[in-house]
């Protein structure tokens, strides 16, 4: 990612995971990302983390991440 929060590399194992290809990903923002579709403050606090990871800040929570299905099984924490 840049520090502006562009995608310029995507994890094929993550992309595989929600039936993603990379051009659904790569040169968007990162919280534009269809990982975070379903929901609009999570775009929010992970559009807001860019900027402190950039600089080395940790920033962490948990997000829900969509399968292939639609369905939001499990937790990813970052």
């Amino acid at each position: 990612m840049t520090p502006d929060g562009i995608v310029i590399e995507a994890n094929r194992a993550a992309l595989a995971f929600a039936g993603l290809s990379e051009s659904d990903v790569i040169n968007k923002p990162f919280w534009e990302a269809p990982w975070w579709s379903h929901s609009k403050e999570l775009q929010e606090e992970l559009k807001d983390a860019v900027s402190p990871g950039c600089i080395g800040r940790d920033v962490r929570f948990e997000a829900p991440t969509p399968l292939q299905t639609g369905s939001l099984p499990l937790l990813i924490s970052r």
